[in-house]
């Protein structure tokens, strides 16, 4: 099983569709550490401009991860590290769809 740690920041998006459409069967993807509830927040008062930044591509990678998940290509799954600090995971479950046919070949070649 390959585990993969992705860097959620602005490009985070491109990163993930590469991985998916590399990933194979239990590939694994570490979306994000920390409360994504709250890191993914742009409405935070407390954020300056460049963690906003960081929160609305949060905010857009795990909406996308979310959406693949329905559509039965993920599973999802959590590891507590600590005190509301989480490993949050994406399980390669369905891979028949990688290659130049996959749903985000377009992007990856782009």
């Amino acid at each position: 099983m390959k585990r993969t740690v992705l860097n959620a920041g602005p490009g985070g998006l491109s990163d993930y569709y590469a991985w998916f459409e590399g990933s194979s069967h239990g590939a694994v993807l570490v979306y994000h550490v920390g409360d994504l509830a709250f890191d993914r927040d742009t409405e935070n008062f407390t954020l300056h401009e460049g963690q906003r930044e960081d929160a609305q591509a949060l905010d857009a990678l795990s909406k996308r991860v979310m959406r693949d998940a329905d559509d039965g290509y993920l599973a999802l799954t959590q590891k507590r590290l600590g005190h509301g600090i989480y490993e949050y995971r994406a399980v390669r479950i369905q891979a028949d769809v990688t290659g130049s046919d996959g749903p985000y070949a377009d992007a990856v070649r782009a």
